[in-house]
């Protein structure tokens, strides 16, 4: 049988048949790019997997602040990052608004009128400020971690002559490259 295979062998890959072609390992740069955008992959799916398990627990606790904004607003999340505890948002004044990143004047006063005026579940409040503090400053820092790997993928990119001439493709990114 192996005597069979390697006659094969030569058959197919004769001068006239070539179908073995040699594979070459890729460039640490290849190898770099793919690394660091799998990693950011599986960042961008915590995130999601913790937006989606905070919306829950605001559902339950204070279904209001959704219909404020999307979980995916920044701003929602900075303010969930900095008062978790709902019972303190009567108190929440346009300055410590405004200190809040992202936060300009029009919007601090677009907010602060209904911030002022939530309903929530006071029973579940204390319960739920642990589990909603830990998911808001987690997705912040996750939304940063991911732009920092963005600005890696660029500055690793623009080493490879390939990267950037495919880059000049509309609609064609590092990152899309890496994948």
């Amino acid at each position: 049988m192996l005597s069979k295979m390697l006659k094969l062998k030569e058959y197919i890959n004769s001068p006239r048949e070539k179908v073995f072609i040699k594979i070459e390992k890729p460039s640490s740069l290849t190898e770099s790019l793919k690394l660091l955008s799998r990693h950011q992959q599986t960042l961008i799916s915590e995130r999601v997997r913790l937006v989606n398990r905070l919306g829950k627990k605001l559902l339950e606790v204070c279904p209001y602040i959704l219909r404020l904004a999307k979980l995916k607003n920044k701003k929602i999340r900075a303010i969930l990052a900095k008062y978790p505890d709902f019972s303190k948002y009567k108190r929440i004044t346009l300055k410590s608004l405004l200190q809040i990143k992202g936060i300009g004047k029009k919007g601090a006063c677009f907010l602060l009128k209904r911030l002022n005026n939530i309903e929530y579940m006071p029973g579940l409040t204390d319960i739920y400020k642990t589990i909603i503090l830990s998911y808001a400053k987690r997705i912040l820092e996750l939304r940063e971690e991911i732009k920092d790997i963005d600005k890696k993928l660029d500055e690793i990119g623009n080493q490879s002559k390939e990267v950037n001439h495919l880059k000049t493709i509309p609609g064609v990114a590092t990152k899309s490259l890496a994948g």
